[in-house]
């Protein structure tokens, strides 16, 4: 579920666009305010009322589903926080019925990538602080494999 879209629905409910209201969700810039916000100004014109009303109104009316916890109406925007326990409960359900295959993709497929790493001066001792590079590059690769890429690890 992607919650962006799903509270997009929800708004859009309320007989607004449902493709701007998308366009119009995003992070508030105050993170107290909550997880995804909604400026109402757009609209004001066209309802013939203030983005404050429009606002108070909208967080009225809806019914909050199950991973929203809390509707509020802030000088213009419809703030809306996440449920945490159903957010971690959802993601976790995501990864234990994907398995291994969690966070894969295709992304990549039919294209290499080349992972320089380590890169030891040879006319000089390999010791410690070379393995932080070799365990970065060796992640970088099994991260680009795991997205569909032919990852070529040079360690030298």
């Amino acid at each position: 579920m992607n919650f962006k879209t799903e509270i997009a629905k929800l708004i859009s409910s309320a007989e607004l666009p449902y493709e701007e209201v998308l366009s119009l969700l995003m992070p508030p810039k105050d993170i107290a305010m909550g997880d995804i916000c909604m400026p109402c100004f757009k609209f004001a014109k066209a309802l013939r009322l203030s983005p404050v009303a429009i606002a108070e109104k909208i967080a009225s009316t809806l019914t909050l589903p199950p991973f929203v916890s809390e509707c509020t109406a802030v000088a213009g925007y419809l703030n809306f926080k996440y449920d945490n326990d159903y957010f971690a409960r959802s993601v976790l359900e995501k990864v234990k019925d994907a398995g291994s295959l969690y966070g894969s993709s295709e992304k990549g497929s039919g294209k290499t990538v080349c992972i320089d790493y380590s890169s030891v001066n040879i006319a000089k001792p390999f010791h410690i602080g070379h393995l932080p590079s070799t365990a970065i590059g060796n992640s970088l690769s099994r991260i680009y494999n795991h997205l569909g890429y032919r990852a070529v690890g040079i360690n030298h």
